[in-house]
């Protein structure tokens, strides 16, 4: 199993361990599941899925309060 595979970036428990591995420098003891593979590049790998999901999120707030006169996020061209 690969780390950045297993990781949810939806599950509040994995969240409060990243911040473990953010604060402490290593992941709480016990989290990762015996014979967990760490590919070269597992931070960026973590960090794009949390990326990505922060985009959603907003992308979705900033449509939702848009006004109808303002067009969707996905309506607009590389010029914004």
């Amino acid at each position: 199993m690969n780390i950045v595979e297993w990781f949810d970036i939806k599950n509040p428990d994995h969240i409060e361990a990243y911040k473990y591995l953010r604060n402490m420098g290593s992941w709480p003891i016990g989290f990762i599941p015996d014979g967990t593979e760490f590919p070269p590049s597992w931070q960026i790998g973590i960090i794009n899925k949390m990326a990505e999901e922060w985009i959603r999120i907003w992308t979705a707030m900033i449509n939702y309060s848009r006004p109808a006169s303002m067009p969707r996020m996905e309506e607009c061209d590389d010029k914004g």
